[in-house]
């Protein structure tokens, strides 16, 4: 469903919304984005990277549509809809080279945006806020935050291996995570660390956090580019674990936007760097004030402005994206894939390539086949792959005396039979053509990968129709029309 906030948007611009219900097919939604569009200057895509509807409503240019700018939000990830980019905005540098060298997207079609931190100055209670969570005078409180899955290794190691042993070694120490619930690792830390490792879950209102740090632990392995960045408006030292300078790239904040994070390359490095922070506050103030200078020279806002504007200028300058300007990204494997593939396997989402095969020819099927659709309870379902519901016990044709009526249902047959739709695969054939028919079967057959199928004679195929028989049809068969009230369970052959 279209978020409320959009609808809401488009009402207070006077706008007619008619936004479509959960039922809703991806094309449906799609005519409905692209209409919305229409009414629009310029259409900025801050969108889920597997959402396929952006792509469907806006890739085409042969109907006029206004600039599309893809808000790059995931550059580590894989994502849908170059083609329906006309410009792609990067928020940090690795993504602009990503966008180019990885998605085959020409560079005069990117541009860098920095992430925005307005209001992102110091602000809370400090005391009041160390009181509310019991921290005493002479404590240090280390501060990280993010999502829960930014501390989830991917091949590596744990955040908390890093920031465990800073722990033992000062017991004056007390991490926060903002993000990560008890349980799991955070929870077996605070029982090490005898209540000293606080997993406090999603909170709404974090500003009072960063008023009670004294250190800002980045999230490992992946960073929260904008919670680092807040960390260092509120005036609090940023310490970073990097043992590798891709991985560091690609799953952590951006350098070039703060370059005076402290950053470490071994847990010894890390321990060594923090152990100074905590035990130092003039070193503290040192670098707290440094990374603070830092970020206020990179989100000055009329800077930002002016960057945004150029943004807009851009989008219309470049025109609609061709799909001859987009290049096939190389096949040679830098330190990036790694990390992207690591990414990937240890999340759930690396599917194998025959399984990515035999989804792709389903989702072919079912999208021109409402009878093959039925037999899936979702296209989406674990691991992004279909879930099967139910099979047809046999799939029915009636091949007449004609090559190409012949191939094509032999072809079809073969596609509906390795992705599982029926149990068991029939002709029928009238009596008069079998002389002539049975031949060009054996050729089709022969012509690609063998599979059995049943033959027998009819003197009307329409009678071989039993309940609950997918009948595969074709223009010119011998079942001519078929009547959908009286064979509803009918799928056209390609």
């Amino acid at each position: 469903a279209v978020p409320a906030a959009l609808a809401e948007a488009a009402t207070r611009g006077g706008l007619p919304v008619d936004m479509p219900g959960p039922e809703a097919t991806l094309l449906e939604r799609a005519q409905r984005l692209r209409a919305l569009a229409a009414k629009f200057d310029v259409v900025l895509l801050h969108v889920h990277p597997d959402d396929p509807v952006p792509s469907m409503a806006l890739a085409s240019a042969a109907q006029p549509r206004p600039p599309v700018v893809y808000v790059n939000h995931a550059d580590h990830a894989f994502w849908l809809g170059r083609e329906a980019a006309d410009l792609v905005v990067n928020h940090r540098h690795v993504g602009s080279r990503l966008t180019v060298e990885r998605r085959g997207i020409p560079s005069e079609r990117t541009a860098l945006l920095p992430l925005p931190l307005q209001g992102a100055t110091a602000s809370g209670d400090r005391d009041a806020m160390r009181r509310e969570l019991g921290i005493g005078p002479d404590q240090v409180v280390l501060l990280t935050v993010g999502s829960n899955y930014k501390f989830k290794p991917v091949g590596g190691a744990h955040f908390l291996d890093a920031a465990e042993p800073v722990l033992a070694r000062h017991p004056e120490a007390v991490l926060i995570a903002v993000g990560p619930g008890d349980s799991g690792r955070f929870a077996q830390a605070r029982r090490r660390s005898g209540g000293r490792v606080r997993a406090m879950g999603t909170r709404s209102e974090i500003g009072g956090f960063y008023a009670a740090a004294d250190l800002y632990l980045e999230s490992y392995p992946f960073s929260s580019a904008t919670a680092v960045r807040e960390a260092a408006a509120h005036g609090v030292p940023v310490v970073t674990f990097a043992p590798d300078p891709a991985e560091a790239d690609i799953f952590g904040s951006d350098a070039s936007l703060a370059s005076v994070w402290q950053r470490a390359e071994t847990l010894e490095e890390y321990a060594a760097i923090a152990g100074e922070l905590i035990t130092d506050p003039a070193a503290r103030a040192r670098w707290g004030e440094a990374a603070r200078r830092s970020v206020d020279e990179s989100v000055d806002e009329r800077q930002w402005g002016d960057l945004l504007d150029g943004v807009y200028s851009r989008a219309f300058a470049v025109g609609p994206v061709r799909v001859e300007e987009l290049d096939e990204p190389g096949t040679e494997l830098d330190d990036y894939d790694k990390f992207v593939h690591r990414l990937h396997a240890c999340s759930d989402k690396q599917i194998d390539i025959g399984q990515a095969d035999a989804a792709t020819r389903i989702l072919e099927l079912a999208s021109r086949s409402p009878a093959v659709r039925l037999t899936f309870a979702s296209l989406a379902g674990h691991a992004g792959v279909p879930e099967r519901k139910l099979q047809y016990p046999v799939a029915l044709a009636a091949p007449v005396a004609d090559e190409r009526v012949v191939d094509t249902t032999v072809e079809e047959f073969r596609k509906l039979a390795v992705s599982g739709i029926a149990a068991s695969y029939r002709m029928v054939v009238q009596p008069g053509e079998l002389e002539d028919v049975v031949p060009l079967i054996e050729a089709a057959l022969a012509a690609g990968p063998d599979m059995d199928i049943d033959l027998a004679a009819h003197d009307d195929p329409r009678t071989a129709i039993d309940p609950g028989t997918l009948v595969v049809t074709l223009e010119g068969d011998g079942f001519g029309h078929l009547p959908e009230d009286r064979f509803p369970v009918q799928h056209r052959a390609a």
